[in-house]
């Protein structure tokens, strides 16, 4: 099996730690996958951008509804 390293704040790469900071401040932790990934500054870093893309604000309001 393999195995991932998982880094925290203090151990990951020093481009990696303003990244690990911000999800922290999201998710009130930072999950194992995202630590992982924090290995890689370019991955960690591209993940975020993809986050903000998607669950960024918009012009227009989009309004949820919930069936059953």
């Amino acid at each position: 099996m393999t195995e991932f390293l998982v880094s925290t704040i203090d151990s990951a790469p020093e481009r990696s730690r303003p990244v690990l900071v911000q999800l922290q401040a999201i998710f009130g932790m930072i999950p194992n996958i995202l630590g992982s990934m924090s290995t890689s500054p370019v991955l960690i870093n591209s993940l975020v951008g993809l986050f903000q893309k998607v669950h960024g604000g918009s012009s227009r309001k989009t309004k949820y509804r919930h069936c059953c």
